[in-house]
């Protein structure tokens, strides 16, 4: 969990002195409170993940068995036989906390939990975050 400390939520240039005030990626993933505070920061003028990473983590809960493929199309799949310690590194490097959190799932220690795909799962199929993000602008298919 190391490596995921180095991936930082800065504030938007655009949204101007608004700056983020949750919990450090740290301590939400070593908490696995990831999940919750992204639903409960999801309108704040700083969320957890802008519009690629929150489509990201959509695609990942909606088909979990998908996880390499959506790693390798944004080349960052770990090369084959990365430690597990060393797993999510190469998101890491790319900046992508959905990235690495989602290399990290096939740890003991994965970052989100079963209820916290439950809980985000149902989240992505109420539509409330696909509305959100096409009312502020910030939703992109990419």
């Amino acid at each position: 969990m190391e490596n995921a400390q180095s991936v930082s939520m800065a504030a938007n240039p655009i949204l101007g002195p608004e700056a983020y005030t949750g919990p450090s990626v740290g301590e939400m993933l070593r908490c696995h409170t990831l999940a919750q505070e992204t639903i409960a920061r999801h309108d704040d003028p700083c969320p957890i993940f802008d519009s690629s990473e929150l489509k990201l983590l959509g695609q990942y809960v909606m088909k979990p068995s998908q996880r390499e493929t959506l790693l390798r199309e944004r080349d960052m799949l770990d090369p084959p036989g990365t430690s597990t310690q060393q797993l999510g590194c190469t998101a890491n490097k790319k900046g992508s906390l959905m990235g690495y959190v989602i290399a990290r799932q096939t740890t003991e220690d994965r970052p989100l939990r079963d209820g916290d795909m439950e809980m985000l799962k149902e989240w992505f199929e109420s539509g409330k975050v696909d509305e959100a993000l096409k009312q502020e602008g910030r939703w992109k298919d990419h």
